[in-house]
């Protein structure tokens, strides 16, 4: 976690504004950050110019944070590798291509999400 916070930290200061990085949303990306097993993370920045956290869980699935609307989206299926979830958007699957796949509604949080979605979603 802690390497994380620090990559973060200097995205901000190389002047790259992430929005949606206040108080507020510092204090649930904490609380996924201690409250989510994964095995690696990747930060990325879509065509849009948007940064997203993304942190392959232990399953294999993808835990994506989205910085601009501040939310947090599962993946519907297992992935060997964050790159096979990222290379694979030219065949319109993996990142990007979530909101087509069954379940959407119950796999993402809104901004507003509380402790008790996120536990539910990442039991």
């Amino acid at each position: 976690m802690e390497q994380i916070l620090k990559e973060l930290e200097g995205i901000q200061k190389s002047g790259f504004g992430i929005i949606g990085y206040q108080d507020k949303w510092k204090t649930r990306l904490l609380y996924a950050l201690e409250n989510i097993e994964f095995e690696e993370h990747m930060f990325y920045f879509s065509g849009g110019g948007f940064l997203h956290l993304f942190l392959h869980l232990k399953d294999k699935k993808i835990a994506s944070i989205h910085f601009a609307d501040l939310n947090i989206e599962l993946s519907y299926k297992s992935w060997n590798w964050l790159d096979d979830y990222l290379d694979m958007q030219e065949e319109g699957d993996g990142f990007g291509f979530e909101y087509n796949k069954p379940n959407y509604d119950q796999r993402i949080l809104g901004d507003d999400w509380t402790p008790k979605e996120f536990n539910n979603l990442f039991k």
